[in-house]
């Protein structure tokens, strides 16, 4: 199964990103992990490339969630808040 909805042309660091802010966001126990994850790709981006896609990633999500769940607040304010602390994050 292939789902289209967000597939485009793009750097593969979006993705590598992507997949570091969720191990972030939701999983930090085991951002550990992650040396393993870049090991496998080949490469490690700088973190300067990865923690700017992560914060427009974050930045996104939370645009998104406050335009389509106007009514469910608690989830626009913990979505801005991740970006928060998306932009706080060092390597």
């Amino acid at each position: 199964m292939l789902d289209w909805e967000w597939a485009h042309p793009g750097d593969p660091v979006e993705d590598l990103a992507w997949c570091e802010w969720i191990v972030r966001s939701y999983h930090a126990e085991h951002v550990n992990t992650l040396d393993g994850f870049f090991s496998a790709y080949g490469r490690r981006p700088a973190w300067s490339v990865r923690h700017q896609q992560m914060i427009s990633q974050a930045r996104w999500l939370a645009e998104m969630t406050e335009r389509w769940e106007i009514a469910d607040e608690d989830r626009v304010q913990t979505r801005w808040r991740q970006l928060a602390a998306t932009e706080a994050w060092a390597e």
